[in-house]
């Protein structure tokens, strides 16, 4: 069940980490870069974030998570994470549908590594372009990728 968040509070803030760290661990190897910024956030910096967050639980159970923030005409989906056990299972879906939802009539934007296939695959699914692509250590690209939600498509 997706469930919108409005208080990130501590207990919160650590399911976040519980299920972003793993998730983003196999990022970093996919792609051979450690450095990943999400992998050094803190319950302190989730809470401090300023994003906005979707959950998706199973049962009693946190599976993902997908934060974003929105600017004028334009949403940006900050981390979409998804538990490794729940890989493959639909929660990485559904999360991005809830966020195309929010976004009527906005751009949205995404980046993942360039090499994490499964991220890229997904975003291609739900319609999203690669617009850019960026070095940001030697050998580690970041693809940039869009698209706008139309008001038609979410009727």
């Amino acid at each position: 069940m997706i469930v919108y968040l409005n208080d990130i509070n501590v207990a919160l803030a650590d399911e976040i980490l519980a299920i972003q760290i793993p998730s983003y661990n196999i990022e970093a190897t996919l792609i051979g870069f450690s450095e990943i910024p999400q992998l050094k956030d803190s319950v302190d910096s989730i809470m401090m974030s300023g994003e906005s967050f979707i959950g998706y639980r199973l049962e009693h159970e946190w599976t993902g998570f997908l934060s974003y923030s929105v600017e004028r005409d334009t949403m940006e989906i900050c981390r979409l994470v998804v538990h490794p056990r729940y890989f493959r299972k639909g929660v990485g879906g559904k999360l991005i549908k809830a966020s195309l939802a929010l976004a009527s009539g906005k751009k949205i934007t995404v980046s993942t590594g360039s090499k994490n296939q499964p991220a890229l695959n997904l975003y291609r699914h739900f319609g999203f372009e690669k617009v850019n692509e960026i070095e940001i250590a030697p050998g580690v690209l970041l693809s940039l990728l869009e698209r706008t939600v139309n008001d038609k498509e979410l009727t």
